[in-house]
C-alpha cells in the first residue's frame, strides 16, 4: 500500500506512469496542472505523490489524501473512479458527496497535521445543513467538471474545517473519526449517508 514517491525531475516517469495505468489525457492534465498550483499532489488513481516543491500545507492535505485511501483499501486504484465495487456506474449524486467527504477528511487531516493552516474562508451567509448539500449536487451535477470540482471541495473544505473545530473543542471522538476514515464511500448511497450524518452531528456539536 506504501505510495510511490515521484520529484520534479522525473516528470517524464510520471507522463509515462499515468498512461500505462490507463489515466485519461484529461485527468493527466488535471493531475499536473494541481502539482503546478500546489507544488505537489497525491494521485490515489496511480498511488503516487508527486512534489515539485514541498510546501507544508499542501503536503500535509496530500498525506492526509493517502491515508484516506488506504483506510479504505485504495479503491481508486483498484478500478476506474466512475464504478463501485459492483461494476455500476457511480450516480452523479454519488460522486458529489463521495468528493464532498475526501476534501472534507484531507482539510481536517492537514490542520491536525499543519495547525497553522488558516481555517477556511466562510462567507457569513452559508451554514451547513444536508438540504444545503444536496441542493449543492444537484446544481453540480448540472453544471460543467469545474464548478463540480469546485462546488465539491468547498463543501468538504467548510465541512472539514468544522470538523477540526470540533475535535479542538472535545466534541468529535476519536471512534468518530475513525468510522469517517474507513467508511467505503465507492458503496452505493453510502457517501451521501456519510454526509448527511457527519452534517448533523456538526450542527448538534454547535448548539
Amino acid at each position: 500500500m506504501l505510495p510511490e514517491v515521484y520529484s520534479g525531475a522525473s516528470d517524464v516517469l510520471l507522463r509515462r506512469l499515468l498512461m500505462r495505468k490507463g489515466v485519461s489525457e484529461m485527468d493527466r492534465s488535471l493531475m499536473l496542472a494541481r502539482v503546478e498550483e500546489r507544488g505537489s499532489a497525491y494521485l490515489a488513481k496511480v498511488n503516487v505523490f508527486y512534489i515539485r516543491e514541498f510546501q507544508m500545507m499542501y503536503a500535509a492535505e496530500d498525506a492526509a489524501r493517502f491515508l484516506h485511501q488506504a483506510c479504505q483499501g485504495l479503491p481508486q486504484r483498484m478500478g476506474p473512479a466512475e464504478a463501485h465495487g459492483n461494476g455500476q456506474p457511480k450516480s452523479a449524486a454519488d460522486e458529489f458527496h463521495s468528493r464532498v467527504i475526501q476534501h472534507a477528511v484531507a482539510f481536517f487531516g492537514s490542520r491536525v497535521l499543519y495547525p497553522a493552516r488558516p481555517a477556511a474562508d466562510f462567507d457569513d451567509r452559508w451554514q451547513l445543513s444536508r438540504a444545503g448539500c444536496e441542493k449543492a449536487a444537484q446544481a453540480a451535477a448540472r453544471g460543467d467538471q469545474s464548478l463540480f470540482d469546485t462546488s465539491a471541495q468547498e463543501w468538504g473544505y467548510r465541512i472539514g474545517n468544522q470538523i477540526y473545530d470540533a475535535y479542538l473543542a472535545g466534541k468529535v471522538a476519536p471512534g468518530g473519526l475513525r468510522r469517517l476514515f474507513l467508511a467505503h464511500l465507492d458503496e452505493p448511497g453510502l457517501a451521501r449517508k456519510v454526509c448527511a450524518a457527519v452534517i448533523a452531528k456538526l450542527r448538534n456539536a454547535g448548539r
